[in-house]
């Protein structure tokens, strides 16, 4: 990724920043494989990092900011799956893509889903990119069909999902079944 808006609109980076950066993210993405959101403190990454909780302070404002960047960092180099066939199968493609990769780290699922519903200004910067993500990869696989309507429609949809699975009220790999059969009723008549 050549720019740092999944990662925080204060600044820019440079190479070692960068590197401190990525290695705190990674610090935090390996501990959110084993432990819960509440497990979680800024020291602790910082120890797992090789860096000072100063340090972690300096690029993240609290634990919140963190997970949610890590989440966003996450889904953001995620890629995107190839896209075949009429627009439901493509839109179907997209959310089952993004359901299983969500599905593969069920632990920072959870963890974002808490910090991204935090009204600190970084994690709403981070929400909002992940937001304007998630509407691109939409038109992109809605094509032609795309209009702000339909984009909201999934994009409230799909989030809606994810806020489901983190409250525990669906599993996360059931999330790609659901929310195919979603797209279906969606985009019925619509496109």
């Amino acid at each position: 990724m050549s720019d740092d808006s999944w990662f925080s609109p204060r600044r820019g980076l440079n190479t070692r920043q960068r590197a401190t950066v990525e290695k705190i993210f990674e610090a935090a993405e390996t501990f959110l494989t084993d432990h819960d959101y509440e497990d979680l403190t800024l020291r602790l990454v910082a120890a797992d990092a090789g860096v000072s909780a100063a340090t972690v302070y300096t690029y993240f404002s609290s634990k919140n900011h963190l997970c949610a960047g890590v989440f966003c960092r996450y889904v953001l180099t995620a890629g995107s799956p190839a896209l075949e066939g009429d627009t439901l199968a493509r839109v179907q493609q997209v959310v089952r893509y993004f359901s299983d990769t969500i599905a593969g780290a069920p632990m920072l699922a959870s963890a974002a889903t808490r910090s991204l519903l935090a009204s600190e200004p970084d994690v709403a910067e981070l929400r909002l990119s992940l937001g304007v993500h998630w509407v691109s990869v939409f038109r992109q696989a809605l094509g032609e069909a795309a209009t702000p309507e339909l984009s909201e429609a999934l994009l409230l949809s799909f989030s809606g999902a994810l806020l489901h699975a983190g409250m525990g009220a669906l599993a996360y790999e059931d999330l790609g079944d659901h929310l195919a059969r979603a797209v279906e009723t969606v985009l019925r008549g619509n496109i």
